[in-house]
């Protein structure tokens, strides 16, 4: 296993590597913001907007309507309920119905995406397909990214990444492959991590040694299935994605998705992206920002959606099935997108899901938003808040 670069990495982080906690729990404060009080996390500040759009309310009287009483009432007893939750904010029409926060979350607070951050890495594949930086989605991504190799990731096509269909690898835990010998070292045991995140985090691995260094070496169960064949949940498919952008593009995701997404949605608070210590956006999780912010990118995707032009045809492809799903595969969803979940099987609209109970769900064909973080999956809480959305 490849030695430490620095000792001085596992003194300082010492105290703020998390104890084990239950495999759908984070700890509370990294929910709002604390990874990048992490010494070693490298972060890409997506800057603010000089002049913020202005998010709309609904009115005294609007929220008297029984609609958005029950929305209310909703909310209210859906956060006394499930107490893990950090923030929440519903949106009909364009305009804010709830927005509410509980434990350490508050307005100021930046909100961690988890694998919501896989949807936003699709946005900006959008977009390079759009500005020519890519030619097509069926072109494979080792054209792109020729050190890819022969992998089934540099094989697979763009689309077939987007659809997690890559077969590049039999997924262990939450995406995440299973390591021969584990992967990294924790500086509170110092035993090697089971997954990529911390030691992404702690600058220990790049996302390039993953995907075509030894740490692929080292990864049990490669290239399983042929590409296209089958659905399996992989990090991997979206790290993938990631350095297509960067090497179509010239920029890894965060500064490229701030230009032509975020620098669009009219932000009040800087947002950041998590990226490794070569500045490789970790795209399959690792982006934060203020709910509201959260909300105004929920806008602009809604507001794509219904538009004419080549990136909403992107995006209204991106949110419908391409890959069917049985409930052994998923029990809230029947079906996969371009890195979106679609066809809820008690709810309406598209997701984006994030470990921990992390929610973006958008109907734009009812006007529809509701986000929601948490530091903990609740049994119910997942189900619960996507049955109410069907209803409002």
């Amino acid at each position: 296993m490849k030695i430490l670069r620095t000792a001085l990495l596992i003194a300082t982080f010492l105290v703020q590597s998390p104890a084990p906690i239950f495999a759908s729990e984070m700890l509370e404060k990294y929910n709002v913001g604390g990874y990048r009080s992490v010494p070693s996390a490298n972060f890409y500040r997506l800057s603010e907007s000089h002049t913020p759009s202005t998010l709309q309310r609904a009115s005294r009287n609007e929220l008297q309507s029984p609609r958005y009483a029950k929305i209310v009432s909703d909310i209210d007893a859906y956060m006394d309920k499930y107490t893990a939750t950090t923030g929440i904010i519903v949106l009909i029409d364009g305009k804010i119905i709830v927005e509410k926060y509980a434990g350490l979350g508050s307005a100021n607070s930046e909100f961690f995406s988890m694998s919501i951050g896989k949807s936003l890495t699709s946005l900006a594949i959008g977009k390079a397909l759009c500005e020519g930086k890519i030619a097509s989605l069926t072109d494979n991504a080792q054209k792109y990214v020729p050190e890819l190799g022969n992998s089934n990731l540099g094989k697979s096509t763009i689309a077939q990444l987007l659809t997690m269909s890559s077969g590049a690898y039999k997924s262990a835990r939450g995406g995440q492959p299973a390591f021969k010998y584990g992967i990294g070292q924790n500086p509170r045991n110092l035993k090697p991590y089971s997954g990529a995140h911390w030691p992404l985090r702690l600058r220990q691995v790049t996302i390039e040694e993953l995907l075509w260094g030894e740490w692929w070496e080292n990864i049990i169960q490669t290239d399983v299935a042929k590409p296209g064949t089958q659905f399996m949940y992989k990090s991997l498919d979206t790290l993938s994605l990631s350095m297509v952008i960067k090497k179509s593009t010239g920029r890894p995701v965060a500064p490229y998705f701030e230009d032509v997404i975020w620098s669009k949605i009219g932000s009040e608070k800087s947002a950041y992206w998590e990226s490794d210590r070569n500045g490789d956006t970790i795209s399959s999780s690792g982006f934060q920002a203020s709910l509201r912010d959260w909300a105004r990118l929920g806008i602009w995707i809604e507001n794509s959606f219904d538009k004419k032009g080549c990136f909403s045809d992107y995006l209204r492809e991106a949110t419908r099935t391409h890959t069917p799903l049985d409930k052994k595969q998923s029990s809230a969803f029947a079906g996969y997108g371009y890195q979106w979940w679609t066809e809820p099987r008690f709810s309406s609209g598209f997701w984006g899901v994030g470990f921990a109970g992390q929610l973006l769900g958008i109907d734009p064909k009812a006007n529809k938003i509701v986000i929601k973080f948490a530091y903990r999956n609740d049994k119910g809480s997942f189900y619960d808040l996507m049955s109410q959305f069907k209803n409002w």
